[in-house]
């Protein structure tokens, strides 16, 4: 996963974080991918993309180093709420013991919405309780997709009731909020941008949740954020108890009409129910973490991924030895081939341009001085063979060098 700086120098006193946030689908990487030269993946039919924290550097200006922070939504595909939530939160909280501050965030929602519901709801509310309301002054709410509108009118009566309305935008406008448009241009994206790189002397300072894991100490929890997301999952905990209750009555009256398949498909569906419910009441022991552990858990677990792709790209990658000997074999092969005199379509005489089997040594050897010459894996050919054994050596160890991972979780080149 990209992080800054690639030269792996430190982060300066003049880098701008901006982070982009949003639902599954809102376009955060079609935004990211305006802002940078780099290929951001794209999801299709709300299929997450974001796997953890990503950070992309903008090309849109030479003056500055400008960083876009990619999150995940809490409406991920992949992970459950509780795993998005440790993740942004262990990032932020490294950010700012590193002393590194976002300079702003770009919330991005889609326009297309007819009406502010479902995770879109729950998506915003998180933030809420992710920043603070001493954050919102810098903090774009920017609609997206006004292309895919049948007409601008459309878009402009929703963007009213967002505002307007006090629990979606409203309250977040009032504590200093902007309200902006992204047209899904370069130029349009390089504006947004544009607001916090001019105002990057006063940087948003700390979120509500820095604060409370890293200054407070507060376990994951006991965060604002963390009450949130336990209130939530005790509702679906409750929820999915009722669901319960129902099947127990449906089992009775199933088992009194002596109906063994009905009653075979209610418990089926009782036994899902259940095990949803030990993965909420998992996730909810889970919250009771600190912010050390979240982050120790994570670095370990980073370790875990580069052994693994360490050793996967060893297998993968041949060694000087195996491709010295692929080499060999192959010559023998031609030698033989050759000697029997039909490298050429020969008669069979030790003659592989068809005569009479007495060319001397030199001339049947000539196909064979080639052969070395060329990499069996690539195709090059080579004046010697110290230079083609020169080649395989450097592939090997090139392929090896290779065997590294990006980590997520590093801020200005360091491991954090």
């Amino acid at each position: 996963m990209p992080h800054p700086p690639t030269n792996g120098s430190q982060p300066q006193s003049s880098d701008v974080y901006i982070a982009v946030m949003g639902v599954t689908g809102s376009g955060k990487s079609t935004f990211i991918s305006k802002c940078t030269d780099q290929d951001v993946k794209i999801g299709h039919d709300l299929q997450s993309c974001t796997q953890g924290i990503g950070i992309y550097q903008s090309s849109l200006f030479s003056d500055k180093n400008v960083y876009l922070v990619d999150t995940p939504g809490f409406d991920d595909t992949s992970r459950t709420d509780k795993e998005v939530l440790k993740e942004i939160a262990t990032w932020l909280g490294k950010a700012y013991t590193d002393n590194i501050r976002l300079s702003g965030i770009i919330y991005l929602h889609r326009i297309t919405d007819t009406r502010m519901q479902g995770s879109a709801k729950k998506n915003l509310f998180m933030f809420n309780k992710l920043c603070g309301s001493g954050a919102l002054k810098r903090v774009i709410l920017a609609t997206t997709m006004w292309g895919n509108l049948a007409n601008e009118g459309i878009g402009v009566k929703r963007e009213k009731e967002l505002v307007e309305t006090e629990e979606f935008w409203g309250w977040m406008t009032r504590h200093g909020s902007q309200i902006k448009r992204h047209h899904d241009t370069k130029e349009s994206a390089k504006s947004l941008l544009q607001i916090f790189v001019s105002s990057s002397d006063t940087p948003m300072g700390k979120l509500k949740i820095q604060e409370e894991i890293v200054d407070r100490h507060k376990t994951l929890n006991q965060t604002s954020a963390g009450m949130e997301l336990d209130s939530a999952m005790a509702q679906e905990r409750e929820k999915f108890r009722k669901e319960i209750e129902e099947m127990k009555a449906e089992m009775k009256e199933a088992k009194a009409a002596r109906d063994l398949e009905a009653a075979k498909s209610i418990e089926e569906n009782r036994q899902e129910v259940l095990k949803k419910i030990k993965s909420l009441e998992r996730d909810r022991e889970d919250l009771k973490v600190s912010f050390e552990a979240m982050y120790k858990e994570r670095f370990a677990r980073l370790e875990e991924q580069f052994r693994e792709m360490k050793l996967e790209r060893e297998r993968s990658v041949p060694s000087i030895a195996t491709l010295a000997s692929a080499q060999r074999g192959n010559f023998q092969r031609r030698h033989n081939y050759s000697r029997s005199g039909n490298y050429y379509g020969g008669n069979g005489s030790g003659n592989y341009y068809g005569g009479n089997g007495r060319e001397n040594e030199r001339d049947y050897q000539r196909p064979i001085v080639n052969q070395w010459k060329t990499c069996l894996t690539c195709n090059e050919t080579f004046q010697s063979r110290n230079a083609l054994f020169s080649h395989l050596k450097e592939r090997e160890q090139a392929g090896r060098s290779n065997a590294t991972i990006k980590d997520p979780l590093s801020i200005g080149g360091r491991r954090v």
